[in-house]
C-alpha cells in the first residue's frame, strides 16, 4: 500500500500528542491531592453480640405481716430507700403487748420464789426437788416471755435489707392478715440480669466477663456489668443457655423488671492495629489502605479482622504508628502525590459492633 507524502506530517503529529499527553506526565503535572490522614493504633476492642434481657432485684419481696392486727400506722413514703431494719408499717399491739406484761410479771413471781427457795435451803427448809420445779418454772416462764417478745415485734413490719420500698397498699385502719400484701421491696443497687445466648458462644462466656448493659427505656444509660452464672444445660429447642450477670446500680437508673440491651463480648484483641473504617479500600473479596510516603499514596494489601462502628482491625499489612488515608480515597492512584490537609479525630474509641443474636 503507498502511503502519500501528506499522511506523513499527520501520523508523526499525533505520535507526538499521544506522548506529551501521557498519564504519567499528566499525572506529575497536577498539584498535590488534598486528603485527610489517620494514624494507626495499638489498641484493645472487642466483637460483641447485642441480645435482650430482664433486670431482676438482687433482692425482691413482697412484705407481708405475721400476724393478724389492725394498721395503725405507716412509717414509709412510697417509693423511697430505706434501711435495712426500719420499721415499715405499725399494727395495733395493745393485746400483744399487755400478753408480754403478763409473762414478764409471771417470770419475776417464779424468779423470786426460786431466789427464796434458795435461802431456805441451808435450813433444810426446802428440799432438793422443789428447787428443781421452780427452776424448771422459771425456764418456762423466761421462754414465754421471749415467745411474747416475738409476737410483740411482729406488730412492726420492718424493712428485710437495705432497698426501696414499692407503693403501699393498705390505709390505715385496714385489718390485715399473713396474706395481705403491704407493699413490696427491691435490693435495686445491685441488679441481676438474666438473658440467653446461642449456644455456638458458649466456649468464649465466661463468669467474670464484663457486659456492657443499656436502659431499654431511653437508649442511653449505660453500666457495666459481670457474668456471675451459666446455666447448667442448653435448651434443646431454642439451641441456647441462660446466662446471669450482676450489675452494681447506684443510682437507681434501671429499674427490677424492665427489659435492658446486653452487649457481650465474644471476640477480644489486645494491641490490635487499628484504623478508620473509611480507609478501607474493597476490590472484590481483597482489602487495601493508602498509606501516605513522603508525600506519596501506596496502596498496600490488607488483612482485615474485627470490625465495629468507626474502626478496622488490621491483622497483616500495617504496623502502629503509620499514616493512611482516610478520606480523599476516591478515585486515587497508587503513586499519587498528595498532601494531609488535616488529620482524622475521635475515631480510636472503639464502639460494639451490630451484631445481634438471632
Amino acid at each position: 500500500m503507498r502511503i502519500s507524502a501528506f499522511a506523513i506530517p499527520y501520523i508523526v503529529f499525533i505520535a507526538s500528542m499521544s506522548v506529551l499527553s501521557s498519564p504519567s506526565q499528566a499525572q506529575s503535572n497536577q498539584p498535590p491531592r488534598p486528603v485527610v490522614v489517620a494514624i494507626a493504633q495499638a489498641q484493645d476492642i472487642a466483637e460483641y453480640i447485642k441480645v435482650t434481657g430482664t433486670a431482676e432485684a438482687a433482692a425482691a419481696v413482697e412484705i407481708r405481716p405475721e400476724v393478724t392486727g389492725r394498721v395503725t400506722d405507716i412509717l414509709f413514703t412510697d417509693g423511697t430507700l430505706v434501711k435495712a431494719g426500719e420499721p415499715l408499717v405499725q399494727l395495733d399491739s395493745r393485746a400483744a403487748q399487755a400478753r408480754r406484761d403478763q409473762a414478764k410479771a409471771k417470770l419475776d413471781n417464779v424468779t423470786q420464789q426460786l431466789a427464796r427457795a434458795r435461802a431456805l435451803k441451808s435450813g433444810t427448809a426446802v428440799t432438793a426437788a422443789r428447787l428443781d420445779e421452780l427452776q424448771s418454772e422459771v425456764d418456762a416462764a423466761r421462754a414465754v416471755l421471749r415467745e411474747a417478745d416475738v409476737v410483740l415485734d411482729q406488730h412492726t413490719i420492718r424493712m428485710p435489707f437495705d432497698g426501696m420500698v414499692g407503693l403501699r397498699r393498705i390505709s390505715v385502719g385496714a385489718q390485715v392478715t399473713p396474706a395481705s400484701t403491704l407493699t413490696t421491696a427491691d435490693d435495686s443497687q445491685t441488679l441481676q440480669v438474666v438473658f440467653r445466648l446461642p449456644d455456638v458462644w458458649l466456649a468464649t462466656i465466661k463468669p467474670g466477663l464484663p457486659i456492657q448493659l443499656t436502659a431499654a427505656q431511653d437508649g442511653e444509660t449505660s453500666i457495666t456489668g459481670t457474668i456471675f452464672a451459666i446455666d447448667s444445660r442448653v435448651d434443646s429447642a431454642s439451641r441456647t443457655i441462660g446466662i446471669k450477670a450482676t450489675v452494681a446500680n447506684p443510682q437507681g437508673l434501671i429499674k427490677p423488671g424492665s427489659m435492658v440491651r446486653v452487649e457481650v463480648p465474644i471476640a477480644l484483641r489486645q494491641n490490635a492495629v487499628t484504623v478508620p473504617e473509611q480507609a478501607i479500600l474493597m476490590t472484590g473479596q481483597q482489602a487495601a489502605v493508602f498509606v501516605l510516603d513522603n508525600g506519596t499514596a501506596k496502596r498496600i494489601p490488607v488483612e482485615l479482622g474485627l470490625r465495629q462502628r468507626g474502626l478496622v482491625e488490621i491483622r497483616q499489612g500495617l504496623t502502629p504508628g503509620q499514616t493512611v488515608i482516610a478520606e480523599g480515597t476516591d478515585r486515587l492512584r497508587d503513586g499519587a502525590t498528595v498532601q494531609a490537609k488535616a488529620t482524622l479525630k475521635d475515631w480510636e474509641t472503639p464502639a460494639p459492633s451490630d451484631q445481634v443474636a438471632p
